[in-house]
């Protein structure tokens, strides 16, 4: 019972920040450009990872280096959790995501504030195009594009089959992929209200050239990736940095 209870206070207080700061942020989003919206946002998500510490005993850690630059980023997807931190990690980030979540009040109206690639998934060839059409324009302008390649989240123990959306982009626009994998599901699990107190590993891979490679080259060597860091995540990869 009691981990339900400590879940409640964390979603209270995250449905307190998520309508302050939403609500603020739909004033801010008038005056300020698309990349300090981003800044903007950035402090809901260090809030809500604050709140989670505190309430649900769940802190994280990253491992490895995140460079400079614009990336295609991509990775497994398996919690609420990875969104939410990679928002400010990641800033200034565009994320591809479903349309119907800009619906969401408060919530959705915050995400429409940092240039999402908002698509309809069940135009399968057109939201590919959008996608290619949009993160291109958004590299350029200097935002990093998250796209998870399973495209629906998955439970911590499994790993779904990668769409080549991350690929594409990247050979298109001939942008580098910045890997990750987590372990957030273990923690976070997507569809649950109690979380399991511990630390996350969220772990950064080298930058995936596209140079010389198809998008289905690509797409195998990025998915090799994550599977053989997901199988290694309990233990084996040992550099750690950044402790938050």
């Amino acid at each position: 019972m009691w981990p339900n209870i400590r879940a409640l206070i964390f979603y209270f207080g995250y449905s307190i920040f998520t309508i302050l700061q939403g609500s603020v942020g739909l004033i801010v989003a008038l005056f300020l450009p698309p990349k300090l919206r981003n800044d903007y946002i950035a402090l809901w998500c260090r809030t809500v990872l604050w709140w989670l510490k505190i309430t649900c005993g769940v802190s994280h850690t990253i491992e490895g280096e995140i460079p400079k630059g614009t990336f295609v980023v991509a990775g497994n997807h398996q919690s609420p959790w990875e969104t939410i931190l990679l928002q400010f990690l990641m800033s200034p980030v565009s994320t591809v995501l479903k349309k119907e979540l800009l619906r969401i009040p408060f919530f959705g109206w915050a995400m429409a504030m940092m240039n999402p690639i908002s698509i309809n998934r069940e135009d399968g060839r057109g939201a590919a195009k959008q996608v290619l059409k949009e993160g291109k324009e958004h590299l350029e302008a200097g935002f990093s594009v998250l796209i998870f390649p399973e495209g629906t989240r998955q439970p911590a123990d499994k790993l779904g089959r990668f769409n080549r959306g991350a690929a594409n982009l990247a050979v298109a626009a001939n942008t580098p992929i910045l890997p990750f994998v987590h372990n957030g599901g273990e923690y976070w699990p997507s569809g649950t209200l109690a979380k399991t107190p511990g630390t996350i590993r969220f772990i950064v891979g080298t930058p995936i050239q596209p140079e010389g490679l198809t998008a289905r080259e690509l797409n195998q060597k990025l998915e090799q990736w994550v599977q053989q860091v997901s199988a290694d995540i309990d233990g084996t990869i040992d550099e750690e940095v950044n402790p938050e």
